[in-house]
């Protein structure tokens, strides 16, 4: 039997705990393309980073690839780019800020079925 290591704890942590809106330190939004905006910032709890990406599709709604939660002026600034419609969360993992992340914005959480 594998030992447990650390990271396996935090990502149990980090899997099963819904958190309110709460803005952690992250990085400026970054824009490399027309249609693809990126933030990185830290895990909460955690010794690693995420990243988040916010695509903006052909119909003007934006969707949003994991979810950082930014502060408002960046909030703004998204809002004003697009329509928020919709939120992927690859893996239950993920889901620390998704649920807060989704209700904020009113986004649709598509991801597998341990993240309804």
């Amino acid at each position: 039997m594998r030992p447990a290591s650390t990271f396996g704890t935090v990502r149990l942590i980090v899997a099963r705990k819904h958190r309110p809106w709460i803005v952690t330190r992250h990085d400026s939004i970054e824009k490399l393309e027309d249609n693809l905006w990126v933030v990185g910032g830290d895990v909460p709890g955690a010794p690693f980073k995420r990243r988040m990406s916010i695509i903006k599709r052909a119909d003007g709604t934006l969707l949003f690839f994991n979810a950082i939660p930014v502060a408002d002026a960046e909030l703004a600034e998204v809002t004003s780019w697009g329509k928020p419609a919709a939120l992927v969360v690859p893996h239950d993992s993920h889901m620390i800020d998704a649920r807060a992340f989704a209700d904020r914005l009113a986004l649709k959480i598509y991801g597998p079925s341990e993240c309804e």
